[in-house]
């Protein structure tokens, strides 16, 4: 019986015993020579008032224990910091830093653990510039770290001799959700797998990590992953990613760079080559994610793809990437399944996995590409590369396109934001590389327009964009 329940029978019995009382007293045989309407009324009356008093009394109730729930501070942009005195001086000066990018050395990890409002840390090695070429700094204690109650999220880059016993230790971090390794100085193997067991981990992101087979399956032992970012790690080919599928609760995959040349060379330890781009991910890779119940972003930027591939991509996608992916054939992207739900993409005109490039060839990649964009209205877009005539028509249409990252590979060409200002309901535009030649005023037209994000533009035209749009414009920080 719940709560409410008893409450309501309780309140049914406390009237049932008023009426008994009043029927029971002397005055009854008085009352009973009254007219009806007059006992009704009473009655009435009785059952008005014992029904208003529980509903204040439960109402009180429900307010007291139901706080009103408020959105979290979103948080800012990572505050980088190099070396022991740059660190000492942020904590004198912002004690409270929410999200830190630190390149330090082994020592100074205990003056990071006094930032005990940290949610987000980035942790890399510091080798002084006037210091020379030296050696990595050894034997990382991350003891400190656990006195770091808030911390939500915490990536190690390219930090050696980091040991599965000291990343153990986080497994005393109540709110850590997140964890990342960077650089391939970092291997996934069976005892990373089982250090991260005991965390309640939603997202891991491993970027260009070495990944061994037994690491494999510990990683699929992560039961409680809704995120899962594997982008370039050499050895994530010999693995079997159709039992990624094990992953129930997963709503984000990104396989970055799968079969890629990068990590190819990663693996042989020679960035100046490696082994040809392959196809790795299958049609049965995809048939085996489009089981998973829960999966709303598939990102497979880098890596080489086939149209059998493109064709069982799995069709509950709301999100899809497909940045400078490589291709066996020029219309492969036509052979993309239909994907009814699909709202967001980020794409560019892909690559030959052969090479072998043509005016021809890559104008059919561009066409095939323009097909994906025009099957359904979408409400974001990110786009790398030059806008051409096809993709201005194709962009045209896209309507309903509420954010925009555009994302300009060609300093001689201008940012095209006349073309931009035809899109009503644009609400955010990140644009990259914006020239100080660039005139901001057709976006002034733009009646939904809320912010414009300008990554690494020239101070000129950073000024020009606040004189037009005003403080809509944002100048983004580099962030990791």
């Amino acid at each position: 019986m719940t709560t409410d329940t008893a409450l309501e029978l309780a309140e049914e019995r406390l009237l049932s015993a008023a009426l008994a009382e009043l029927a029971s007293e002397p005055r009854a045989a008085v009352l009973a020579r009254w007219s009806t309407w007059l006992r009704a009324a009473l009655v009435l009356l009785g059952v008005s008032v014992a029904f208003a008093t529980a509903w204040y009394v439960r109402t009180d109730r429900d307010v007291a224990v139901t706080p009103e729930v408020q959105e979290p501070e979103p948080l800012p942009p990572p505050v980088r910091v190099e070396g022991s005195a740059a660190l000492a001086r942020l904590l004198r000066e912002a004690p409270k830093t929410r999200n830190l990018w630190a390149l330090v050395q082994p020592a100074d990890l205990n003056v990071v653990a006094e930032f005990i409002h940290l949610e987000r840390l980035l942790l890399e090695p510091y080798n002084p510039p006037s210091s020379g070429p030296r050696a990595a700094p050894r034997g990382w204690n991350l003891l400190p770290l656990t006195r770091l109650l808030r911390l939500q999220s915490f990536t190690i880059g390219f930090c050696e001799g980091v040991a599965t016993e000291e990343v153990a230790r986080l497994m005393a971090l109540p709110s850590l959700r997140e964890f990342g390794l960077i650089g391939a100085v970092h291997t996934f193997d069976a005892a990373m797998g089982k250090a991260l067991h005991g965390m309640s981990l939603h997202r891991l992101s491993l970027k260009a990590v070495r990944m061994t087979p037994a690491g494999f399956d510990a990683l699929l032992e992560l039961a409680g992953l809704q995120q899962l970012e594997l982008e370039n790690c050499p050895g994530l080919d010999e693995c079997d990613l159709t039992r990624l599928a094990r992953l129930e609760q997963l709503r984000s995959l990104h396989l970055v760079g799968v079969g890629g040349q990068l990590a190819a060379a990663l693996a042989a330890g020679n960035l100046q080559g490696g082994a040809p781009p392959r196809v790795v991910l299958t049609p049965a890779v995809m048939q085996a994610l489009a089981k998973l119940p829960d999966l709303r972003e598939l990102v497979l930027d880098a890596s080489p793809v086939d149209a059998a591939v493109l064709a069982a991509v799995p069709p509950q996608l709301e999100r899809l990437g497909l940045r400078e992916c490589l291709v066996t054939s020029e219309d492969a992207f036509l052979r993309c399944a239909p994907l009814p739900k699909l709202r967001a993409l980020s794409c560019s005109v892909p690559g030959l996995v052969t090479h072998e490039e043509s005016t021809e060839g890559f104008g059919r990649r561009q066409e095939a590409m323009c097909a994906l964009l025009d099957r359904q209205p979408l409400r974001e877009l990110k786009f790398l590369g030059t806008v051409t005539d096809a993709m201005a028509a194709s962009l045209g249409r896209q309507l309903a396109l509420e954010e925009l990252d555009f994302q300009n590979t060609s300093h001689k060409e201008g940012q095209p934001l006349g073309l931009f200002a035809t899109l009503p309901k644009l609400r955010r535009l990140r644009l990259l590389f914006v020239g100080e030649e660039t005139d901001p005023a057709p976006l002034a037209k733009l009646p939904a327009l809320q912010r414009v994000e300008l990554h690494e533009p020239h101070a000129g035209a950073l000024a020009a964009f606040r004189k037009v749009l005003g403080e809509r414009v944002v100048q983004l920080a580099p962030d990791y």
